[in-house]
């Protein structure tokens, strides 16, 4: 397994790109991430996004945090509106969460934090995603 990336997966019946990170998150590596994924054949505006933050250390500054959201809104025109859920498991990646969406225009980005340990974790994504009940997420994400 990698220590340090993201892995991902486009699932268009889904309408959703699944995404977890490991190791360390900074501005470069979700720019680098964004990038990567924006690039796929599949990719298109409107996907809804769930991004697994689990077991990763949080290391962007102030500064950092405002060039994100600049960047995602900088994304918007591309994206369309969506759906972004982050599976968090500390209390930095929550709010690292929070203070993103705040900083987001919620006419484009549906957003969403939920705790990995939470007891109806993959019961509260598909209903937020409007995925039925039988919906497999991919492995490599924190959510059963």
């Amino acid at each position: 397994m990698a220590t340090t990336g993201y892995n991902y997966k486009i699932d268009l019946i889904a309408n959703c790109i699944f995404i977890k990170h490991y190791g360390s998150i900074t501005f470069d590596s979700l720019r680098e991430r964004s990038n990567d994924t924006g690039a796929h054949p599949d990719h298109r505006p409107g996907l809804n996004r769930v991004l697994d933050l689990t077991g990763c250390s949080i290391e962007i500054d102030p500064a950092g945090i405002r060039a994100v959201a600049g960047y995602i809104k900088e994304q918007s025109a591309l994206r369309g509106t969506y759906t972004e859920i982050l599976i968090v498991d500390s209390a930095l990646a929550f709010g690292f969460g929070r203070v993103i969406s705040g900083l987001l225009d919620e006419d484009f980005v549906r957003y969403l934090i939920l705790y990995a340990d939470a007891p109806n974790l993959g019961a509260d994504v598909k209903k937020a995603l409007s995925l039925g009940n039988d919906y497999l997420f991919p492995d490599f994400l924190a959510i059963r």
